[in-house]
C-alpha cells in the first residue's frame, strides 16, 4: 500500500469471528494526534483495498471484512505510569506500606 497519509502504523493484533465474516485489525500509531487521525482516515480510505487484496490471496468462501480499531493501550499504560510517578513524587514518605502486624 502506498498512501502518504498512513504514517507509521504497527498491528497490534487481530481478531476474526466465529463466522469468518469480520475481522477487527487493532493498530496502534506513532506520532502526534494529527498523525494518528491522518493514519486512522488513511486506512478507513485503504479498506475497501484491503478486502480486494485478502480476497485474491485467501482460498475461502467468504472474505472476511476487515475493520480497523485504534489500540489505546500503549498510551493508557503511559497515563497510568505518570499518574502512579506523580502520586510518588507528591508524597514520597508514604510510598512504603506498613506491615501487618507491625506497631509503631
Amino acid at each position: 500500500m502506498d498512501d502518504p497519509s498512513i504514517g507509521f502504523v504497527t498491528i497490534t493484533s487481530a481478531e476474526v469471528s466465529p463466522d469468518m465474516r469480520n475481522a477487527t485489525v487493532y493498530y496502534s500509531v506513532l506520532g502526534e494526534p494529527e498523525q494518528v487521525e491522518e493514519s486512522t482516515k488513511g486506512l478507513k480510505r485503504a479498506r475497501k483495498f484491503i478486502n480486494v487484496q485478502l480476497g485474491a490471496r485467501l482460498q475461502m468462501r467468504h472474505t472476511p471484512l476487515v475493520y480497523f480499531r485504534l489500540d489505546e493501550t500503549a498510551d493508557r499504560a503511559q497515563r497510568i505510569e505518570r499518574v502512579l510517578r506523580d502520586i510518588e513524587q507528591a508524597d514520597p514518605g508514604d510510598a512504603e506500606p506498613e506491615q501487618p502486624g507491625s506497631e509503631t
